[in-house]
Parts: C-alpha cells; structure tokens; sequence
C-alpha cells in the first residue's frame, strides 16, 4: 500500500502497487474503482509506503 501522486496532481491516492514490465499498476482496494496504469505517457511519483489506515465507520 502506497501514496501516490498521479499526473502531477497536489493530492495523493493510496493505492496496492505492482510493478508490471514498464508500467506500475495501482489497484485500489475498493473494487467500483478502475486500476491506474502508470508509465512514460501517465506518469506518477510514490510518495511513500502506507503502515497504517484507520478510520471509524
């Protein structure tokens, strides 16, 4: 789990990240969303690991 700053955007996403040949595929956990595929003509920047989400429901 990742932050990631996607097509030089000031905010941030967290993401799982898999490294796939030349691209980096962000899967989200929530499924109604689509995976990002990262690459030279989408760029991105991890900003760093995720080592603990909480939140109250």
């Amino acid at each position: 789990m990742a932050a990631v700053q996607v097509d030089d955007d000031t905010r941030a996403t967290l993401k799982k990240v898999k490294h796939v040949d030349q691209n980096v595929i962000l899967y989200p956990i929530n499924s109604k969303y689509d995976p990002i595929i990262l690459n030279k003509d989408n760029p991105g920047r991890i900003l760093g690991k995720a080592i603990y989400v909480g939140f109250d429901m």
